[in-house]
């Protein structure tokens, strides 16, 4: 079944009057179960917004296709026939484990990738988040996929939401330095040809006693950038030990992966994944747990 949009909506309310249905679990049973195509884009949101000319298609899965057969390890944010985008959990390293047994988000996302095309396909990595940060994680499906998303990336648009300790002196700006590891952490240091240049925007969505809830958007992507950033600033990532927080406050890292904006490289369409802010994100407790 194919339609054209004629008025801004959201693709659940857009599906109700197309189906004729007041149905809304109905709907959101087609949108989860499913292929809905907007523009040739698989959409898994039934908040999207559709606009105005928008192809929006329903492909409704046979009963012997494997596409889809097996559950996803985690919330699938976006997949189509290229690439996939997971919300990966705080606690998981996204790939490179120092065994076969690790747990990776990488060893899940490709098993359930082979499972569904019978071997066909195998899970690349794109990118990485740190282990103690969750989030938005992409993979491609093929070596070509690969290639041709790592091409653009420095276009690809990465936001963060940010729980941090005390508040910058401005509400917003932009943090740079040049960063260099040595015994497995990151610092700022002179300009060096062993350093590399990370740049960072922030601004502050919400201020609170003694804490402040920032949206973070990188424009380099170095290793641990956005940690060293905002503790170079005097506002360290709350739970984040390695990088001068107090050690009062849960051993979680409340740094999420929340926003990937990138321009499909087969399609030429646009693309936004996006992923809730955690439950209990802005929940602080005691250090007895440790992620």
């Amino acid at each position: 079944m194919k339609f054209t949009v004629k008025e801004t909506s959201d693709l659940l309310s857009f599906l109700m009057k197309a189906l004729d249905t007041d149905s809304k679990s109905h709907i959101r049973k087609i949108i989860r179960y499913e292929e809905v195509m907007i523009n040739s884009v698989r959409s898994k949101r039934p908040d999207q917004e559709v606009k105005p000319d928008d192809k929006v298609e329903i492909i409704k899965q046979k009963k012997n296709e494997t596409f889809r057969r097996y559950k996803a390890p985690f919330p699938v944010l976006f997949e189509d026939e290229n690439y996939i985008a997971v919300d990966k959990p705080a606690g998981l390293l996204t790939s490179g484990g120092t065994s076969e047994r690790t747990d990776t988000a990488f060893k899940a996302v490709n098993h359930y990738i082979k499972e569904n095309t019978k071997g066909k396909n195998h899970a690349y990595v794109v990118h990485r988040l740190d282990k103690e940060v969750s989030g938005i994680v992409l993979f491609a499906k093929s070596e070509e996929a690969v290639e041709r998303i790592k091409a653009i990336w420095p276009d690809v648009e990465k936001k963060y939401y940010a729980f941090v300790e005390g508040a910058p002196k401005e509400k917003e700006g932009t943090i740079q330095s040049w960063l260099k590891e040595y015994k497995e952490k990151i610092f700022s240091v002179r300009e060096s040809p062993e350093a590399k240049l990370a740049i960072t925007h922030y601004s502050t969505l919400k201020t609170f006693t003694r804490y402040t809830l920032l949206e973070v958007k990188l424009e380099t992507g170095r290793k641990n950038q956005i940690r060293v950033h905002l503790s170079d600033i005097g506002c360290p990532i709350i739970g984040d030990y390695k990088y001068g927080a107090s050690k009062e406050i849960l051993r979680q890292i409340r740094l999420h992966a929340f926003s990937l904006s990138f321009v499909n490289p087969y399609t030429a369409l646009p693309v936004t994944i996006e992923s809730p802010m955690p439950v209990g994100f802005l929940r602080l407790g005691d250090k007895r747990r440790k992620i």
